[in-house]
């Protein structure tokens, strides 16, 4: 069986849910929506210009530096100058904030998982897990090294 792109991106739709169904409402909600797009962007794409995360996210210039203000103030992310053009403002993670946001949303995807699944075998979950644990890895392996903060 193969996946063609249309599966690729309700499977995509799906687990992004998934996701947000499994973290607690409180972990980044206190944020606007704007400030969680950037402090995603940011932690998967540290030492990004502020234009580098517009383009990104497809917010407006101007939110995306009210929202690094907002999460530098929060001391979640930090800006720098670019020391190959003084005036463009590069901006990471702040230290330790991979371990602050670790402990918001490492949450067990398990229960989640298994009420999705079309079946209850327990192989069949342990499966997708798996699954789930290899495309992470080859797929965003920067995110889980928010632990120890090297995605700065």
């Amino acid at each position: 069986m193969s996946v063609n792109g249309l599966e690729l991106f309700l499977l995509g739709r799906k687990l992004a849910k998934m996701g947000i169904e499994t973290i607690p409402s409180s972990a980044l909600n206190e944020f606007p929506p704007s400030a969680q797009a950037v402090l995603i962007d940011v932690l998967e794409y540290p030492n990004s210009s502020i234009g580098e995360i517009a383009k990104r996210t497809e917010l407006p210039q101007s939110q995306v530096s009210a929202a690094a203000t907002m999460l530098e103030e929060r001391c979640l992310l930090e800006t720098v100058s670019d020391p190959n053009d003084g005036r463009r403002t590069l901006v990471r993670g702040a230290p330790g904030v991979g371990r602050k946001i670790r402990k918001k949303v490492d949450v067990s995807i398990n229960q989640t998982v298994a009420d999705a699944l079309a079946s209850t075998d327990a192989e069949d979950l342990a499966r997708a897990l798996e699954a789930l644990e290899f495309l992470s890895l080859q797929l965003s392996p920067r995110t889980l090294k928010w632990n120890d903060d090297s995605a700065n």
